[in-house]
């Protein structure tokens, strides 16, 4: 398996948050485009494919920090 990027989990923690696209590019000031590619690229890493189950392998494979640890930007 890849690990994933720092990018990839920014993105994927804040699907946590239950951001959507479009919130997730506005706090990381990135395309709405950007954040697709890195959904698709992770779930591709970890072998999904929702982003749902994204975030799931992702923190399974402690790639994620647990919820309650993860800031509001």
């Amino acid at each position: 398996m890849n690990s994933l990027s720092a990018r990839e989990c920014d993105v994927l923690e804040l699907v946590d948050q239950g951001c959507s696209d479009a919130e997730i590019a506005q706090r990381l000031d990135i395309s709405i485009w950007t954040v697709r590619s890195h959904l698709r690229n992770s779930a591709s890493k970890l072998g999904v494919k929702s982003r749902q189950q994204a975030v799931y392998a992702a923190r399974n494979q402690q790639a994620l920090k647990p919820a309650a640890q993860v800031k509001n930007r």
